[in-house]
């Protein structure tokens, strides 16, 4: 599959501070990038040099195979984007907001603002001006100048900012719509873990400015920890069962045996067998996959 964006050691240094770190990521065509990290990793910092707003220190950015810079303007009639705070202008309204980056993009169907208005349920704020929006409308209103002009990228910085959940649950709709059924390729970056492992394709991971980890659906759930937890009459005999052969297995806070052992973790009727025939009657099984969360926080080294 051809790739959408390409960095090759892509750096920015602030004086003596790495912002982003030597960063050489992919992005295919139509698929939904997710790039993760906490505040302050280098998030925003990557997608400015994406978007040719700030030039790298060191390395190149590619897009659709076209070096990024900031004279490249035929490359952005094919970029949509959101950066930080969604920027309007407060004394237009959002109809008007709209209308100027359609005419920007030089767009003749005049309906497709009318369109936009309707997709993310801002028709009825059409005459309100933009400085009296919530937050969570504003940034709607920010989404939608993205996609003005019906770009063939979408590049998103914490597009779900100040929305409630069920305001986040349509732009995520939204967006598996753009990609799966339009084919449109999407970058967003978020520290809301929970929501991009249910958007994207691929997951990129970048800490201290440096990407960690690079995976797809597969890969990640590979790597995520796998635990089997249960409960006996006699949780205290039950382990000491369990170690007596060599498997390594733990009290939790709550008084539930822990297992990580691979072969009992994909095999839970063992367990089950085991203690039937030890007269310890299983209370709880339960498999347990570790959530995107933590698998982060581990990757990343944070221990609570």
């Amino acid at each position: 599959m051809e790739n959408a964006i390409v960095t090759e050691n892509l750096t920015k240094k602030f004086g003596k501070l790495t912002a982003v770190d030597h960063i050489s990521l992919n992005v295919k065509k139509g698929e939904i990038y997710g790039f993760l990290g906490l505040n302050g990793a280098g998030k925003t910092t990557t997608i400015r040099m994406l978007l040719g707003m700030i030039s790298p220190s060191k390395g190149d950015a590619y897009i659709l195979s076209k070096k990024v810079k900031s004279s490249a303007n035929d490359l952005w009639e094919k970029v949509g984007y959101l950066v930080e705070i969604p920027y309007s202008y407060g004394e237009l309204t959002v109809y008007e907001n709209l209308e100027i980056y359609r005419k920007y993009h030089l767009k003749n169907d005049n309906q497709s603002t009318l369109r936009l208005l309707e997709k993310f349920k801002l028709k009825e704020y059409k005459n309100v001006k933009a400085k009296n929006l919530s937050s969570g409308n504003n940034q709607r209103l920010g989404i939608a100048k993205a996609m003005i002009h019906d770009p063939e990228i979408l590049i998103l910085d914490e597009p779900v900012n100040g929305l409630d959940p069920a305001g986040i649950v349509e732009i995520r709709q939204l967006l598996l719509d753009l990609s799966k059924n339009q084919g449109k390729t999407i970058f967003i970056s978020s520290h809301i873990l929970s929501e991009i492992s249910k958007l994207a394709d691929r997951i990129g991971i970048i800490h201290n400015g440096k990407l960690i980890k690079e995976l797809d659906e597969d890969s990640l759930e590979n790597e995520r920890k796998k635990i089997l937890k249960f409960s006996t009459i006699d949780n205290e005999k039950a382990i000491f069962l369990l170690n007596e052969r060599g498997i390594n297995a733990k009290l939790d806070n709550e008084n539930i045996c822990i297992i990580e052992d691979k072969n009992y973790v994909d095999n839970p009727e063992k367990i089950s067998l085991l203690f039937c025939n030890k007269n310890l009657p299983l209370k709880i099984l339960i498999s347990e996959i570790e959530d995107l969360e933590k698998y982060f926080l581990r990757i990343i080294g944070f221990n609570k």
